[in-house]
């Protein structure tokens, strides 16, 4: 549903999109729980959606081009030309059908979780994000490849303060199933935040955000939000994550997962920090999508910013 919001209601944009991400990431022969990652990950693909270019928008696919960084912002190229290195996609669909749609090339995709502060689970170490209750405690979400699994003891805030993993939705070894990257951290003492949050809110293509992280300062790393995709893939974690926002620049580093990110000048959330491309692009999971998803879980049916 993000991803026709985030379309504005162009729905041969929209549908397009939605077409070629179900195409690619389950293939001809269907959802196969036993693949290791989306169908089209051979040919380099880490993720699809729409995509905010210099004459509109329109539907693109995302290009894991290595290691090495290319220029930052991202500069959409047109499909075509890299068919010929692509051995899958060509046999989907014809190219008049892809005419319109565009690549972006990015950095290896990878999730940020690393040495830092001020959350930490185990060996791991990541950033709060949003003040959030429910009807038998409270506390901050952050991503789950950082809190990892439910019952584990965490490190909140700086000085730290103790806390409990209450639910973690990691989606490091998923392959191809889209997944949500967050998780609910327990906290007996109130920390000290800037102001509570609302929403969540969709970010519209152009936006300016606001990333909260531990480095950013006050007012947090300014970004525009350039693209939605339907899927990201991060080849390393084995992960997919479903309606993931790209920024138009990397704001962010290792430890910056599960971060907030809010529209600027405004207390509305829109995402949380689960990666990105070193040099490239910062990557967002949908907040709304990931509230949705985390109340279904028991005990957190009522779950609130």
């Amino acid at each position: 549903m993000a991803l026709w919001d985030f379309a504005r209601g162009d729905l041969a944009v929209a549908g397009k999109a939605l077409l070629l991400a179900d195409a690619l990431l389950n293939g001809p022969g269907g959802v196969s729980p036993a693949r290791p990652g989306p169908w089209a990950a051979p040919d380099g693909i880490c993720g699809v959606g729409v995509l905010l270019s210099p004459t509109g928008l329109v539907p693109f696919i995302l290009v894991d081009g290595g290691p090495a960084a290319p220029s930052s912002p991202p500069t959409p190229q047109p499909l075509l030309p890299f068919l010929t290195n692509m051995k899958l996609v060509p046999t989907l669909f014809p190219g008049d059908f892809l005419l319109d749609v565009m690549v972006l090339v990015v950095s290896t995709p990878e999730l940020n979780a690393a040495p830092g502060e001020p959350v930490v689970v185990g060996t791991l170490l990541g950033t709060l994000g949003a003040q959030v209750q429910w009807l038998s405690g409270k506390g901050f979400v952050t991503a789950g490849h950082v809190a990892q699994q439910a019952g584990m003891g965490a490190a909140l805030g700086n000085p730290p303060q103790p806390g409990t993993v209450e639910v973690s939705l990691d989606p490091q070894n998923s392959g191809g199933q889209l997944s949500a990257d967050v998780a609910v951290l327990s906290v007996k003492t109130p920390l000290p935040t800037p102001g509570r949050f609302i929403g969540p809110s969709l970010a519209n293509p152009a936006d300016m955000i606001a990333i909260q992280t531990v480095t950013g300062g006050p007012g947090g790393r300014s970004a525009k939000v350039i693209a939605m995709t339907k899927w990201l893939h991060v080849g390393s974690a084995n992960a997919t994550c479903a309606e993931v926002y790209l920024t138009d620049q990397c704001v962010t580093v290792k430890s910056d997962s599960g971060a907030p990110a809010v529209l600027r000048g405004a207390p509305e959330i829109v995402g949380h920090v689960v990666g990105a491309s070193p040099g490239c692009t910062t990557y967002l999971q949908d907040a709304a999508f990931q509230f949705k998803v985390l109340r279904t879980h028991p005990n957190f049916g009522l779950l609130s910013l």
